[in-house]
């Protein structure tokens, strides 16, 4: 039976939201290692008090998954037995990724998800019983207990938490890293069973100070209440770039300890998120020196179109592209290249103003079935910088044949417009669009305004703006009019992602998915979602079958237990 990844997410996602973390700096930090990559906590604390408001729990929606779905008579007898495992579902859910790099230049990825329990004796009983387990010995350390799955998965616990460990091991082609005098290497062989075991004793035996509870911005993310939680450092991510042939001079430097926290919240009417990214000595210095602005919002406020699909509006200083190539110590050799090429590396870097504006409207997918250039409508436009910077560049490519000048004016050429690109520049702007007569009245400049105050409202004093109508496009991209089609359509509205500029210690981020349901909690929205999706995935299965086509399985076909064994 072909188990896919989307139904352990769903399992994952059901585990998460049951259990529960709290406001409070979280005991469970303690047993992850402060060089984790990444770090989820969910605080169902919040999140139940929300849904018992609501008169809902995950449990009911759970529940009512499992009676619509009829393919597996036996799933309430499994969740059952799932719910009397020792599992603590009202204690907090954390989720980490760590990595360990080897001698061989091949790496593995550990994923992580650490979750309460109550009784290890009731857990070790459940975990024996799965078919994939059985037959599998349980091994005490003197912290913990563990059952090794294979290779790729280990199951430990110790009274308070249980840990479930997979990972991803990645290994480097033989030969691939000659030395010095370009002797072919062959790699080391590496025991994933050993080292999954390694990495599983130390989140046991390390001491606090190893931890990353003691990482400063992780103590003052859990300062705030809130729904949920996230911690990333580039780290880790750099140790396996570092991996490949082409290695970067001052890369680790550049890209070593850059930290991202935020914390999201369901919320009356919306999901929202806030985020913080703070950057190294390097980094940080560098967004210093080339600051950004902030947007321009006269590039969007006449756009001739009031069925906005997605709109996006960026301020930078496009001199931190050389800023970033000087301290990686490559940009001679590719202002090098530029000025060979004819040209000027410093007309590059001043050519454009760094502020721009891309929207996207008009969405058809019917149009689209008929003719693959009429899907929509889009409009990209830069603002000019220097000048004679940017008509250095442009009359290159004028030379070139891609481009047509007219005194200070430039319009796509014939290959351009073979592609559907039209192309109009002048000294304020270069736009590219799909679109002549879109062109001609976004020129005119005299459109009513096509997003509410409120949107446009939310555009000043940011660097970096997106807006998508999430409910505009459900309506384009729906093929019919079932139940579930409609209930998401009355669910979701839109999407606003906006950030400040870089403040000399961090950059502020914020995330607001809103619903159409402005008087009820997000969550609530959302969960009201699954039993539709569900009762719909059912009917497609059965028409598959009827017409002899795809497999009838049903979305719970897996045993829970089956499922818990087989991640």
């Amino acid at each position: 039976m072909q188990r896919k990844p989307f139904y352990y997410g769903i399992l994952l996602a059901g585990i998460c939201m049951l259990a529960a973390c709290s406001s409070k700096m979280p005991k469970e930090l303690r047993l992850i290692p402060n060089d984790a990559s990444t770090v989820i906590c969910i605080n169902n604390d919040q999140i139940n008090t929300k849904l018992t408001t609501a008169g809902i729990s995950i449990d009911s929606v759970i529940q009512q998954l499992i009676k619509k779905d009829t393919g597996n008579s036996e799933l309430v007898h499994q969740y059952q037995l799932l719910q009397k495992a020792g599992i603590n579902f009202t204690n907090r859910v954390m989720i980490f990724k760590t990595t360990k790099v080897y001698a061989n230049k091949s790496y593995s990825n550990f994923l992580s998800m650490i979750i309460g329990i109550n009784d290890s004796s009731k857990l070790s009983a459940y975990l024996t019983q799965i078919d994939y387990l059985k037959g599998r010995d349980i091994h005490k350390e003197k912290e913990y207990a563990f059952i090794q799955m294979d290779g790729k998965g280990i199951i430990s616990w110790n009274k308070e938490n249980a840990i479930l460990t997979m990972q991803d091991y990645t290994e480097q082609p033989r030969g691939l890293f000659p030395d010095s005098i370009m002797r072919v290497n062959e790699t080391d062989n590496i025991s994933q069973v050993d080292e999954l075991k390694k990495e599983v004793n130390r989140y046991y035996t390390e001491s606090n100070s190893a931890s990353i509870s003691v990482v400063p911005l992780v103590k003052d993310l859990f300062k705030q209440s809130a729904d949920g939680y996230f911690y990333t450092n580039s780290t880790n991510a750099l140790s396996t770039l570092n991996m490949g042939m082409l290695q970067l001079p001052k890369l680790a430097e550049l890209l070593n300890n850059n930290i991202t926290t935020g914390t999201f919240n369901f919320e009356k009417g919306k999901v929202a998120a806030n985020t913080n990214f703070y950057p190294n000595k390097l980094m940080k210095a560098i967004l210093q020196a080339y600051k950004s602005g902030k947007v321009n919002t006269k590039l969007i406020e006449h756009y001739p179109s009031k069925n906005i699909d997605f709109a996006m509006l960026m301020a930078f200083n496009p001199k931190i592209i050389n800023g970033i190539l000087q301290q990686l110590d490559v940009a001679p050799l590719v202002n090098g290249f530029l000025d060979k090429s004819g040209i000027p590396s410093d007309a590059v870097y001043n050519a454009f103003s760094g502020d721009m504006a891309l929207v996207i409207s008009d969405i058809n997918p019917k149009n689209y079935a008929q003719n693959n250039n009429q899907w929509g409508k889009y409009l990209l436009n830069m603002a000019i910088g220097n000048d004679s910077s940017f008509h250095s560049i442009m009359d290159k490519i004028a030379e070139m044949g891609f481009i047509t000048k007219e005194k200070d004016t430039y319009q796509s050429g014939k290959l351009m417009r073979d592609m559907h690109l039209i192309l109009f520049a002048n000294n304020k702007n270069m736009i590219i669009t799909n679109d002549s007569a879109l062109l001609v009245a976004y020129n005119n400049n005299n459109a009513p305004a096509p997003l509410s105050d409120n949107v446009l409202q939310q555009m000043q004093n940011t660097n970096t703006f997106m807006y998508s109508d999430i409910g505009k496009i459900i309506d384009e991209f729906a093929t019919d009019s079932s139940s579930s089609n409609e209930l998401i359509h009355h669910t979701f509205k839109d999407i606003v992602i906006k950030s400040e500029p870089f403040n000399g210690t961090n950059t502020s981020s914020n995330f607001v998915l809103r619903m159409q349901n402005e008087s009820q909690n997000s969550l609530v929205s959302m969960l009201q979602l699954f039993p539709y999706i569900s009762d719909q995935m059912q009917k497609n299965r059965a028409a598959r079958k009827q017409d002899g086509k795809g497999n009838p399985e049903s979305i719970f076909n897996v045993p829970f237990s089956s499922r818990l064994g087989s991640l």
